[in-house]
């Protein structure tokens, strides 16, 4: 029972991914508990310490582990864990990763959203309203009115809920992408074989955004999220593999993605410490991704 006294989500199995996992983890997962069947950790990790606070959770809430014992890439961590609610039954899969906080009544509002929709048969994915704070969340749900869903072309995979018999339809997570743009990629896949996503209005999910840098540029301060030039590779040609696949089935959502291509180089080139390094990596990630190479890239590649 969750702590308002409501039965749990009887149809929903919640999968997080981890890497590294903080010891914050335990706070996500307690939240999860109270509204979720069932949670199934799938671990991208290699270090003992890790291991000790996984099987702590599991121990605590019963979450069910699944230890690769190394870095297999977002992807084949959320298809591990799907394959383990469709082998379970589950109608419902949730997939979080380790720095998503669900919010009272998260699944009762994710699902209300998808039964009240008129286009209810053509939505196997339902996404939360993303907020960066407790006082972002605050501030969202107090000024939230009207319906209780609206269409969205994309979602991060983090707080979305799935039906799980879309798998079979449409295929898993390309487990090709390694990292970043994999939710991507899924969502404009469903949008292109002639599904609907929508965001349930009234559900919240706390999501941190991780490491962020202040810095200063004609009096100003800015504030942006910076990236490792191996990370800065996956994303460029990850992206650019999105492109191809989708640029005429959503093509605002390819050009509005394209313009962001411009900021990011401009970030590099006035913030990044490592900025030739990050270039060859981001010409790299292009050249890869117009050349449809996939797998995460080795170390010694650039």
């Amino acid at each position: 029972m969750t702590p308002a006294g409501k039965p749990k989500a009887s149809a929903v199995c919640a999968v997080v991914v981890t890497f590294q996992p903080p010891p914050s983890l335990l706070d996500n997962m307690r939240e999860l508990a109270a509204e979720a069947s069932e949670i199934v950790i799938v671990d991208n990790s290699s270090d003992p310490r890790s291991a000790e606070l996984l099987r702590l959770i599991e121990r605590q809430f019963g979450a069910r582990l699944l230890l690769n014992g190394r870095n297999l890439g977002i992807a084949a961590a959320l298809n591990s864990g799907i394959r383990h609610a469709i082998a379970k039954g589950y109608a419902w899969v949730a997939t979080f990763d380790q720095d998503s906080t669900i919010t009272p009544g998260f699944f009762d509002a994710m699902l209300a959203a998808h039964q009240a929709s008129t286009i209810r048969e053509l939505v196997p994915l339902v996404a939360p309203v993303l907020c960066v704070s407790n006082e972002d969340y605050q501030a969202r749900r107090n000024r939230q009115a009207g319906p209780l869903s609206s269409l969205t072309r994309t979602a991060m995979s983090s707080g979305s809920l799935i039906k799980t018999d879309i798998f079979q339809k449409v295929g898993f997570y390309d487990e090709g992408f390694f990292m970043d743009y994999v939710d991507y990629d899924f969502c404009l896949r469903l949008w292109q074989q002639g599904w609907k996503l929508i965001r349930a209005r009234q559900a919240f999910l706390l999501h941190r955004l991780g490491l962020a840098r202040t810095h200063r540029f004609l009096g100003l301060k800015i504030t942006i999220k910076s990236h490792t030039p191996w990370r800065r590779y996956h994303i460029m040609r990850n992206r650019v593999i999105v492109f191809r696949r989708f640029a005429f089935s959503s093509p605002l959502w390819c050009l509005y993605d394209f313009s962001w291509i411009f900021l990011e180089l401009t970030k590099i080139l006035l913030f990044e410490p490592e900025k030739l390094n990050n270039l060859r990596h981001v010409l790299k990630g292009i050249a890869d991704g117009l050349a449809g190479k996939a797998g995460p890239l080795p170390s010694t590649a650039v």
